[in-house]
């Protein structure tokens, strides 16, 4: 949750746009949604709050964060793919012609990363 401060904002929307497929980044004007800033318990902009893909809080940050701390938060809260994930898949005729062709229906196939 993010107010526009123009010293983080950039920063912020820098991060959204690296980790776009990977991660989701919002924002949210405390100044016209009173109501959420309550219920967050936000007390100062700007405020990050990195919530789990089950709407728990894992994180919160109050202040301007450098981007070197934000990458941190977001390695530790959601790290990349394994790096055999980050290769397109084969196609049915490289599966076909592979040697490893008979346990394919053991892997699961990936359309690209972060999916």
């Amino acid at each position: 949750m993010v107010r526009s401060v123009p010293a983080f904002a950039s920063i912020f929307d820098a991060a959204a746009s690296d980790y776009d497929g990977r991660v989701s980044f919002g924002t949210c004007n405390v100044d016209t949604n009173p109501k959420s800033a309550g219920l967050l318990q936000i007390q100062s902009v700007p405020t990050l709050v990195v919530f789990g893909t089950d709407g728990s809080e894992l994180r919160r940050v109050a202040g301007v964060l450098p981007r070197r701390q934000l990458d941190a938060i977001i390695e530790q809260v959601a790290p990349p793919p394994p790096a055999h994930e980050l290769f397109d898949p084969l196609t049915e005729a490289a599966w076909d012609q592979h040697p490893a062709s008979g346990v394919r229906d053991t892997f699961t196939r990936r359309s690209g990363r972060g999916t």
